[in-house]
């Protein structure tokens, strides 16, 4: 966005510039000369000049024109660049937001499922215990738990990612950040 900002302004000052071809020139010089004793000693030479010059520019085959025109064509085109990396930032920064908005419920069901799916195998394995239910039915409810499981690390995984592409999105990521993530990555393996 600053990069864009920056080409934008460099485009309007470069039509300044073109501009500024059609004003007139002015030049103005000076020279001044002391010489003592250089042929004759005891001869005191001084002298001192100055001009001036003004040229005024009338014409020139329309290339001040044209580069005018053309300066503010790439001003135009800056501003639509400008416009559209503002609205790309934009997009980018609320479809991160939802994307983390999302991840957040995901991994709530996911959670609750596998607090589920573990009240479910604890009690089928007590079931099996005492020879009410089926190694069929524990080895299903063994299944169920260890999906359940991964869907919860894919769902943690997914919202680490949105974190971090909201973060980056709105240009706010920082090395903070990483050590944060690497923090909460090492806190879930733990557990």
């Amino acid at each position: 966005m600053h990069q864009a900002e920056a080409q934008l302004h460099t485009a309007q000052e470069q039509v300044q510039y073109n501009q500024r071809a059609r004003w007139p020139l002015v030049n103005l010089q000076g020279i001044a000369q002391h010489t003592l004793g250089s042929m004759l000693p005891g001869m005191v030479k001084n002298q001192a000049g100055v001009s001036l010059n003004l040229s005024v520019p009338l014409y020139q085959g329309g290339h001040t024109s044209a580069s005018v025109q053309q300066a503010q064509a790439q001003t135009v085109a800056s501003v639509d660049h400008v416009a559209n990396i503002r609205d790309e930032v934009t997009l980018n920064t609320q479809t991160a937001f939802l994307n983390l908005k999302d991840s957040v419920a995901e991994l709530h069901a996911a959670k609750a499922t596998l607090v589920s799916a573990k009240i479910s195998l604890e009690g089928t394995r007590k079931g099996y215990e005492v020879g009410t239910r089926s190694i069929i039915d524990l080895l299903q409810t063994a299944t169920d738990y260890i999906r359940a499981e991964q869907d919860y690390n894919v769902a943690f995984y997914n919202q680490v990612v949105a974190r971090v592409q909201l973060k980056a999105a709105s240009g706010q990521i920082g090395m903070g950040d990483l050590e944060s993530i690497n923090a909460l990555l090492r806190r879930n393996e733990a557990s």
